[in-house]
C-alpha cells in the first residue's frame, strides 16, 4: 500500500514537472463501456468524442494494453497545473488512484477553477519509464514536500513507469461548469 501511495506521489511530483510540453499521439479508442453522447459542458481542446468511456481503474490495471491508445476517461478533477494550467489530474473509481492528462503548453489552459468539477477527457495513453534512481529521486522530492518520510527500499530495483494521458480534450460537465 506504501509503494502505491509513492508512486501517486511520483505522479503528482511529475505534474510538477510535466508543464513542459511534449509531442501528441494518435491511436485507437479502448473500450470499456457503451458509447454514449458527450454531455454538456465547457468544451477544451478539441473536446471529447462520443465515443466509449474507460473507467480509471481498467486503463491503469492493464496499461500496457492501451498504451498508444486514444483513451476517454471520466472522473473528478483533482489537481491542475497552477503554473501554466497544462495538466489535470482525476481521481478513478477507485480510491488512492488517479491519472493525469497533459497537454502541450499553451494550447489548452485548464484554469483552477475546474479543481472538484467532474471531467471527460481523451487523449492518447503514454508510459514513462523511470529508473530506479530517477524514481527515488522524484518521490524522495514528493516525500518531502508532503513532510513525509522517504523510503527507498520501497522502490521497485527496476523502476516504474508513470502512466498519463497525452491530452487533445476535454469537457468539464455542465451541471458542474462555470
Amino acid at each position: 500500500m506504501r509503494l502505491v501511495t509513492l508512486i501517486l506521489g511520483l505522479a503528482a511530483l511529475l505534474s510538477l514537472a510535466a508543464c513542459s510540453g511534449g509531442d501528441t499521439g494518435a491511436g485507437q479508442q479502448a473500450a470499456a463501456t457503451p458509447s454514449v453522447p458527450v454531455p454538456a459542458g465547457k468544451i477544451y481542446g478539441a473536446g471529447v468524442s462520443s465515443g466509449d468511456t474507460t473507467l480509471v481503474s481498467a486503463l491503469l490495471a492493464a496499461p500496457a494494453v492501451h498504451l498508444g491508445e486514444t483513451v476517454r476517461v471520466q472522473g473528478p478533477v483533482v489537481n491542475v497545473c497552477k503554473a501554466r494550467g497544462c495538466w489535470l489530474e482525476l481521481a478513478s473509481d477507485r480510491e488512492q488512484q488517479k491519472i493525469m492528462l497533459k497537454v502541450n503548453d499553451g494550447e489548452i489552459v485548464f484554469p483552477p477553477e475546474i479543481l472538484g468539477e467532474t471531467a471527460i477527457v481523451e487523449g492518447v495513453l503514454e508510459g514513462i519509464p523511470l529508473t530506479y534512481e530517477e524514481a527515488c529521486a522524484y518521490l524522495e522530492q514528493e516525500a518531502t514536500c508532503q513532510g513525509e518520510t522517504f523510503d527507498k527500499t520501497k522502490v521497485p530495483a527496476e523502476g516504474i513507469t508513470f502512466y498519463r494521458i497525452k491530452g487533445t480534450g476535454a469537457v468539464v460537465l455542465a451541471s458542474a461548469a462555470r
